[in-house]
């Protein structure tokens, strides 16, 4: 059986908060802040530039953050990389010193090069304190949540808690020697060393997740045709140590370059800014559709809505009447979401507008994590099927030529995702059905439905002496 099919030719799925730089002087004790990000939300300009799928702003159930409860329980759910990366690694009852050997102690997830590593590149520390490199890493640690990366899994609490102890271990009075004593600390020259190692730990586990993703991306599609990004921590730390790169320029390079990948982490900027404001977003009640003409008390909070989503102006006229400027403004919502730019409030396009900010910022933090298993060059020209969204784009020098809908694999015929140089494109090619589709569903579904493959315009073929000979579809029997 041959049936005509769609083209497809090239398939690549798809699936962050700024901090104030710290005014880092010698000496350690320059570097203590707070690992929260409320307090180092930068003011965005914008509040309209997205760039995640539409399968990833929904149906996400409780996977709803970045550092609250709910998604650590998500994270929990899925496989064991991404459940280990926000394990917890410190009991903040023991001190310093404890945390720091215990965070060393966990070295399950390193190779033999990465444990040689701890110990052998060191460029964290210098007589008067944190180094240049040191401070870069800091403040890169505390702006992983632009990343949709939680800083406390780059050991961010240890540091500054140790970096602390060593501040007031360095102090020259009976003070700190009773602090010593206190909580059984090292001498500071072990304390030194074990910060060194914890530092180089935490650079190569977050230039790992910029580089690479924290999850394997092979472990998460069995459809996967393509390389995966691996970078090489490592040489990094080495390249690092011996001066041929900060540390700043060795995370910016493994980092995705994307346009895509920025706009998102701009997203994840202004949606945290939105959340430490404490604005609760407004909630647009009912179930009815909502097209041009219709008069409700509903309009009236979509067009609110719309306002704090940037798709309509703050100086908008507000009325109960869906009239032309609020379809303009519901379609611009619509494509920045991937939904179907129809203008008209429905379902889908509700339970986008009332996405919770949480629900957001996970959907945002799922879609940065697909970009980082993304191949970093894509081309000047390229195609690209974005599978949630159910669409192929086609860009020439970052522009985008051609948008359209694309027909993908339900989530038990998944679409194999792959990445390869397209060197000719056939129209209307046909499709051999393979046996087992035929046996498992064609046949059971024509057998409850007579007629319904030459309604699909299905062809029928037989094999006669390795040789494809059609057959009309008035000569086929139930016995064939």
């Amino acid at each position: 059986m041959e049936k005509t099919a769609c083209a497809r030719c090239l398939v690549l799925s798809l699936l962050g908060l700024g901090v104030a730089n710290p005014a880092m002087a010698n000496g350690y004790h320059a570097v203590i802040e707070s690992s929260s990000p409320v307090s180092h939300i930068q003011p965005s300009e914008a509040h309209d530039r997205t760039g995640y799928s539409r399968s990833a702003a929904g149906g996400l159930g409780d996977s709803r953050r970045i550092v609250q409860p709910e998604f650590q329980d998500y994270v929990r759910s899925a496989p064991s990389a991404l459940a280990a990366w926000y394990a917890r690694q410190a009991d903040p009852s023991l001190g310093a010193a404890h945390e720091v050997s215990l965070a060393l102690d966990l070295s399950s997830d390193l190779t033999a090069a990465q444990r040689n590593a701890l110990g052998t590149y060191g460029p964290w520390l210098t007589s008067d304190g944190l180094s240049g490199n040191a401070q870069q890493l800091i403040r890169a640690i505390q702006n992983a949540y632009v990343h949709g990366l939680d800083a406390d899994s780059y050991f961010l609490p240890q540091i500054l808690r140790t970096v602390d102890t060593l501040t007031h271990l360095d102090k020259p009075d009976t003070q700190a020697d009773h602090l010593a004593h206190s909580v059984h600390l090292p001498d500071t020259d072990t304390l030194r060393n074990d910060l060194s190692a914890l530092m180089s730990r935490a650079f190569m586990r977050l230039a790992t997740h910029l580089g690479q993703g924290v999850v394997d991306a092979r472990a998460t599609q069995r459809e996967l045709y393509r390389d995966v990004p691996r970078v090489e921590a490592v040489s990094l730390l080495e390249s690092v140590s011996l001066g041929h790169v900060s540390a700043a320029g060795a995370l910016d390079s493994v980092t995705p370059k994307h346009a895509d990948y920025q706009r998102l982490t701009w997203r994840m900027r202004d949606l945290l800014t939105e959340r430490s404001s404490g604005i609760e977003r407004i909630v647009i009640h009912g179930l009815d559709e909502l097209s041009t003409g219709s008069s409700d008390d509903e309009v009236m909070e979509v067009r609110f809505r719309l306002v704090e989503t940037g798709d309509l102006p703050l100086n908008t006229v507000m009325s109960t009447v869906f009239d032309d400027t609020l379809h303009v403004a519901v379609k611009q919502f619509q494509q920045r979401h991937g939904l179907r730019t129809s203008g008209i409030i429905d379902r889908s396009t509700r339970n986008a507008l009332n996405l919770t900010i949480d629900e957001e910022i996970a959907a945002v933090a799922l879609s940065l994590e697909r970009w980082r298993w993304m191949p970093r060059e894509l081309g000047d020209k390229h195609l690209y099927v974005n599978i949630p969204d159910y669409r192929v784009v086609f860009r020439d020098t970052g522009q985008t030529r051609l948008s359209m809908v694309a027909v993908v694999g339900a989530v038990e015929h998944q679409t194999p995702s792959f990445s390869r140089e397209m060197t000719y494109l056939e129209f209307n090619p046909t499709w051999t059905v393979p046996a087992n589709i035929t046996n498992a569903e064609l046949i059971p579904l024509e057998r409850r439905q007579p007629g319904y493959l030459v309604s699909r315009q299905f062809d029928f073929f037989k094999r006669v002496d390795n040789s494809l000979v059609s057959v009309a579809a008035a000569d086929i029997t139930e016995a064939d």
